[in-house]
């Protein structure tokens, strides 16, 4: 049922604290490799990280529409969570955020398909590639998040005063959205 000790409660959410903490430093640094690349482009590459051999994806596209759901699936999270802690239901809600969450997951593989560039393709298929694929990967690690939180719902193991692993999936989730949108901008948007 969670009902955890306040010592442990403490240390759950410090030690989730710092699991973020490392997850924006590898953030950090894939946005680092990607501004290194396009600022300051390596000679033995001539000085080219790419853009002028490559047909660039429209971010106005599969990548704004996934924006869009991004932006539709937080404001179904959040009134998820208000929801709950209204004492109302809010399985259904939970419900729509994972099934946007799939789609989202669905859209990106399409937009894989379509691309007109591969992993070797210079610099900006390594950056794309390493940093739209790590992001997946922590959308599907959010919607595993998420499923277990919706199990724990129908089972009706929260209450008001206990559903840590609810809030931690939401903060989780939202840092999630937040990179995409920084994704967004620069990798989509700023390179086109």
């Amino acid at each position: 049922m969670g009902f955890h000790p306040l010592k442990v409660f403490k240390r759950l959410k410090f030690s989730f604290g710092l699991f973020l903490v490392t997850e924006i430093i590898f953030f950090f640094r894939v946005f680092w490799f990607f501004f290194d690349m396009v600022l300051i482009p390596i000679v033995d590459l001539g000085c080219d990280w790419g853009l002028k051999r490559i047909i660039l994806i429209n971010p106005f596209g599969l990548p704004f529409f996934n924006t869009l759901l991004l932006l539709r699936r937080a404001f179904f999270l959040t009134w998820s969570h208000n929801r709950f802690l209204s004492l109302k239901n809010n399985i259904l809600t939970l419900y729509l955020t994972i099934f946007l969450g799939v789609v989202f997951l669905s859209v990106q593989v399409v937009e894989y398909k379509r691309r007109f560039f591969s992993f070797s393709d210079r610099g900006l298929g390594t950056i794309f590639f390493m940093s739209t694929g790590f992001h997946g990967f922590h959308v599907f690690l959010g919607l595993n998040f998420l499923l277990f939180c919706l199990f724990l719902f129908v089972k009706k193991n929260f209450n008001f005063f206990h559903h840590l692993s609810f809030e931690i999936s939401i903060i989780y989730w939202h840092f999630v959205d937040l990179v995409w949108l920084f994704l967004y901008i620069f990798v989509y948007w700023w390179s086109y």
